[in-house]
């Protein structure tokens, strides 16, 4: 892990309060994200908002689980978290091809096809 990852460097105020309370907890010390929302004051849907922003938009490293959000301490952590979201993506791909009455693969390449467009634009 770099050096910037456990920084604030390019956060706004709840960006801050959130990271501040995740950022150094492993699997064993996950963070329930409804305590997260009670002591930042913000609602649960802002805090997983957040928790989103801070993976896509700033590199931050944070998993998920049953018991709430941390940051992976060890490859097995980053491999559990990588693997449930990319079964939860393959799952929503499935749901989405049954109802469009088409191929997870086709959906998929259709949607690519949609995403890089969104990134040119």
């Amino acid at each position: 892990m770099d050096l910037l990852h456990n920084s604030f460097y390019g956060l706004n105020d709840n960006e801050m309060k959130v990271w501040k309370e995740i950022r150094f907890n492993g699997k064993a010390n996950a963070i329930p994200g409804r305590a997260i929302a009670k002591k930042t004051k913000l609602t649960y849907k802002r805090v997983q908002e957040i928790v989103s922003h801070l993976v896509v938009e700033h590199g931050k490293f944070i998993g998920s689980c049953t018991k709430g959000f941390f940051v992976p301490q060890t490859q097995e952590e980053l491999r559990d978290s990588t693997r449930v979201l990319r079964h939860r993506g393959v799952m929503n791909f499935v749901r989405a091809a049954r109802l469009e009455k088409v191929s997870p693969y086709k959906l998929f390449k259709q949607s690519m096809i949609e995403f890089e467009k969104e990134v040119a634009a």
